[in-house]
């Protein structure tokens, strides 16, 4: 074999082909790059998500939920890790599907007492240091306040009057709801002040009147 016409066809080649075979052993290379740099699986937990989208108000079943695997990392200190630990509980608010149901966002089994002909509400106050002034079984009148606008001045009305207090969820610690603003608490009302309160929650400031027993 001649060695000679052997190196000078490979050295045609290389040279006819220089731009496609850079640029393959620049893919290749990036391949190893981001295989070694790629995150290993890491430490996993069990968590509760919603199997279903769940209303606010609803009572949990074993058919509304199931168990997936998180990232411990990213998981509160909060996440109930088995079904069983909500099943009976009632939420506090809309969850959708495959969201995180957190102890935060139910309440538990002795601590709902909903009056005859009411549903539960979760209601965002925009100033979090008054929810520090009242307890569950509390009444309040809800506030609410919009500014003022082109359209005319600040003003302020009552969008539920006399209501009781069920619930106040604790705040979320290390969980999804970390970073909302204002703090939450659930009234049980009738279903059209229910109705009010969603209405005004959408563009204006909620704030509560604690009311003599």
């Amino acid at each position: 074999m001649d060695w000679t016409q052997v190196r000078r066809r490979a050295n045609r080649f290389v040279l006819r082909h220089r731009r496609a075979l850079a640029a393959g052993l620049v893919g290749i290379a990036a391949i190893n790059i981001f295989g070694a740099l790629a995150p290993g699986p890491g430490a996993q937990r069990s968590v509760v998500v919603a199997a279903k989208n769940i209303t606010a108000g609803q009572i949990l079943t074993a058919a509304s939920l199931r168990t997936v695997k998180w990232p411990t990392r990213l998981v509160g200190s909060d996440w109930p890790e088995a079904v069983e630990m909500l099943v009976g509980r009632t939420s506090t608010g809309a969850i959708a599907i495959g969201e995180p149901v957190t102890a935060t966002r139910v309440i538990g089994r002795t601590k709902l007492v909903q009056p005859t002909g009411t549903v539960l509400v979760p209601v965002r106050i925009a100033d979090a240091a008054t929810i520090t002034l009242v307890n569950p079984g509390d009444l309040v009148d809800v506030v609410a306040a919009w500014p003022a606008s082109q359209s005319g001045p600040a003003n302020a009305t009552t969008v539920a009057s006399r209501v009781r207090i069920v619930t106040i969820p604790r705040p979320a610690t290390g969980s999804l709801g970390s970073a909302v603003d204002g703090a939450l608490l659930v009234v049980a009302v009738p279903t059209s002040t229910a109705i009010r309160l969603a209405a005004a929650a959408v563009s204006a400031r909620l704030s509560i009147a604690l009311l003599a027993q």
